[in-house]
């Protein structure tokens, strides 16, 4: 097959410049899917309005969009208020094993600040059962924190 070339460049252009791709021809399960795995928000909220059932598809594997969501999470994401999970997780004394698993993440940076200033191990240290374990997480301790 024989394709012009200036045909295949506005195809290439389209492509990138639009964004288009195979996932436009997909069912909408797949696109919910794929969307929640690549953190498209606009589109995924597309999606939803049309057919909120979607919150609900499942893979071959029965994952749901809100597992393929866990592809893309950003452990450090902050709320309006400067709070992040593991801000959350310090000021709640039954959240031991939430506070383990975010402090055992090479990914987790302990000097974000919330609004009022304070980090997630301040708010350990002044109300948690489980301070101690925030040392965990110290760069000494932990060789992945010296990773560029």
């Amino acid at each position: 097959m024989i394709v012009s070339i200036p045909i295949f460049l506005i195809y290439c252009l389209l492509r990138y410049c639009f964004q288009f791709s195979d996932h436009d021809r997909e069912s909408p399960k797949d696109q919910i899917l794929w969307a929640c795995e690549n953190g498209k928000l606009d589109f995924i909220s597309k999606l939803l309005e049309d057919d909120p059932s979607l919150v609900n598809a499942q893979d071959s594997d029965e994952y749901t969009p809100l597992h393929r969501a866990a592809y893309s999470i950003d452990i450090n994401a902050v709320t309006n208020s400067g709070q992040t999970a593991l801000h959350l997780a310090a000021t709640n004394p039954s959240a031991i094993e939430t506070a383990q698993l975010l402090l055992m993440d090479f990914k987790i940076d302990l000097s974000i600040k919330n609004s009022v200033g304070e980090t997630a191990t301040d708010i350990a240290n002044r109300c948690s059962p489980f301070a101690y374990m925030f040392s965990i997480s110290d760069p000494v301790l932990n060789p992945y924190k010296y990773r560029g």
